[in-house]
């Protein structure tokens, strides 16, 4: 035992001697490396020793949110710039794919990096939200040359280059399928599908859906289900769609209840998700998605006050994905 703390004490005073020199060297300054694994380029940088430093840039990469710099490939060890460095180092880029919800541990690797959380959230919902809008169509009904009525849908399924796109019953009801035309809001263009484009595969007015069809050889995003089983209430969500000629509309609420039973008298009795993301007329049969864009219920009407005859705020209904699941294959 004596000898034991003979050694600890040696070790003890050429550490106090020597400043700790067995871990650190004086030497420098270090060039630090950066590499981005598949991202943009992020220039190398000189420092000195143990001197606290930042990356010179943050690298970007087309589908994914950056997720702070590691000191290994296999992203197992974040760097922690505050204390600095006593060596040459090469950083490794982490990347969290596009619409991947991002866990406690990634939000815990972000802070280790300085990252500001609030800002990541932020870049995965925009980077989300501009994918998913382009599986958002808009429907315009036709009496004659005019348009008559218009509402949303959504792309849910791809067969060879035949899409298949979900609304509500009633923004097609007593239509013809040569009286719908629809347009495809993606990045770069609009398309449009005219009139006689659409085919019409079938409809429930119970639960007020449908599924029509067009054909196209441009690349369309095509919106992923969500497990009904993960739906809570509190989930922030997503509506979308095209309210009032007024393309492209995106806005956030929160789940409020699920399974609500609801009826409009008119036929429709089914369940769905009460939530505060705003609709309006046009907003019908646009999805209502969670934060990783994926549907949770297809967006159909707002509760309007039978004696004032005005909508309520924040209270909004959608076709649970429950019901969707459950229907989908009889209306195709």
């Amino acid at each position: 035992m004596k000898n034991i703390l003979k050694i600890i004490l040696i070790f003890s005073s050429i550490m106090l001697l020597t400043g700790c020199d067995l871990f650190q060297s004086n030497d420098g300054p270090f060039v630090i490396t950066f590499e981005s694994n598949g991202g943009s380029a992020v220039e190398s940088i000189s420092v000195e020793t143990m001197d606290p430093f930042l990356p010179p840039s943050i690298p970007s990469k087309p589908g994914y949110v950056f997720g702070g710099w590691y000191i290994d490939e296999t992203l197992l060890y974040p760097m922690s710039f505050h204390i600095g460095t006593n060596q040459p180092l090469t950083l490794y880029a982490k990347w969290i794919q596009i619409g991947q919800l991002l866990d406690e541990q990634m939000i815990i690797d972000a802070i280790l990096n300085e990252i500001d959380v609030w800002a990541l959230l932020e870049e995965n919902m925009v980077e989300m939200i501009s994918q998913v809008k382009q599986s958002v169509v808009m429907i315009e009904a036709y009496n004659g040359t005019d348009v008559e009525t218009s509402g949303s849908g959504v792309i849910y399924q791809k067969e060879g280059n035949t899409y298949y796109v979900l609304t509500n019953e009633h923004v097609i009801s007593g239509y013809a399928a040569n009286k719908i035309a629809l347009q495809v809001f993606l990045k770069n263009e609009t398309l449009v599908i005219p009139k006689g484009g659409i085919t019409i595969h079938g409809s429930s007015v119970l639960h007020d859906l449908a599924v029509i069809s067009f054909s196209s050889n441009h690349a369309i995003p095509v919106v992923s289900f969500a497990n009904p089983d993960d739906l809570r209430v509190g989930q922030v969500v997503f509506s979308m769609g095209h309210p009032l000629d007024l393309p492209e509309t995106v806005d956030l609420g929160l789940i409020s209840s699920i399974n609500r039973s609801i009826n409009d008298g008119m036929g429709m009795d089914t369940l769905m998700i009460q939530h505060s993301a705003a609709i309006n007329p046009g907003s019908s049969g646009g999805p209502l998605v969670n934060i990783k864009g994926e549907l949770v219920g297809i967006n159909t009407m707002s509760y309007v006050d039978e004696v004032l005859g005005e909508g309520i705020e924040g209270l909004h209904f959608a076709v649970s994905i429950d019901v969707i699941l459950f229907i989908l294959s009889t209306l195709t």
